[in-house]
């Protein structure tokens, strides 16, 4: 949340002293989590624009018990870009 403001501030170009949120550290795990959320939906965004730009692609479902004998999915898509080179993306568990 905290982040997210300060993000705010930087983008409109306010002046950091005049923002309410500069002196705030981001060292508290739930400023390292929303960094690392709005790294991953960044990161999934733009492998969803290659993945809508290519012509083709496949969807991979895998899943295999864990240690608790609950099923963990994993989806993988694979696509060809625009030069013809086949990528990977892991997208996450399901």
């Amino acid at each position: 949340m905290y982040l997210r403001s300060y993000c705010n501030c930087v983008q409109q170009t306010v002046s950091p002293c005049d923002c309410c949120c500069v002196e705030q550290q981001f060292l508290s795990p739930e400023s390292q989590n929303e960094m690392l959320n709005l790294h991953v939906h960044n990161v999934l965004r733009v492998i969803a624009k290659s993945i809508q730009s290519s012509k083709q692609f496949g969807i991979i479902v895998d899943g295999t018990p864990d240690c608790c004998c609950q099923e963990q999915e994993s989806l993988c898509i694979h696509y060809v870009d625009e030069h013809s080179q086949v990528n990977k993306a892991f997208m996450g568990t399901v």
